[in-house]
């Protein structure tokens, strides 16, 4: 009975040793240093576009160090300019550029002037949004229709903040 119980205890202090101990590294191999957890990494998201100096980038998922900037993948340049310099969206990455690139003077327009509707209530303040082909802003908690699209809204998931309803509704109609 006795040797039982004397084997029992070793085996518990094997085992403690061998859990135990590798929380210093005399067990199993050496425990991770701290210069080698990294504990800053930041999850950079994937498909967000953006345009900025005539250049339309979409984002690459990543984790990276927090004081390195997340990658971003060219799409190419604009044949004129950005609708909206530095606005960040998400959207498909088929879409970006022609979403986010300025129409050349000769395109079709994407959208009219709005028809009289009533204002819808609840959004975030200088928001703008598109559903049901119709553009709306955000003002003192009022959605407001303030343009039309001809064929459709764009595929953005979210609201967006862009200066202008020129740039609003470039970006949230659709363009073929």
């Amino acid at each position: 009975m006795r040797s039982a119980l004397v084997v029992s205890a070793l085996a518990v202090l094997a085992g403690c040793h061998r859990g135990c101990g590798g929380a210093d590294g005399r067990a199993g191999g050496p425990a991770p240093s701290s210069s080698s957890l990294q504990l800053d990494l930041v999850d950079c998201p994937d498909g967000l576009a953006r345009c900025e100096g005539g250049e339309v980038m979409v984002s690459r998922l990543a984790r990276v160090a927090a004081t390195t900037a997340c990658p971003w993948e060219s799409l190419g340049t604009c044949a004129t300019r950005c609708l909206a310099e530095g606005l960040i969206v998400d959207l498909p990455k088929a879409s970006a550029r022609t979403q986010l690139c300025a129409a050349p003077p000769s395109a079709p327009p994407a959208w009219l002037p709005p028809a009289t509707e009533s204002p819808l209530f609840g959004c975030d303040e200088g928001e703008f949004r598109c559903s049901a082909n119709v553009v709306r802003r955000c003002s003192g908690n009022v959605q407001r229709a303030v343009a039309a699209c001809v064929d459709g809204c764009a595929e953005v998931s979210e609201g967006i903040e862009a200066g202008s309803v020129d740039a609003a509704a470039g970006v949230l109609c659709k363009r073929l």
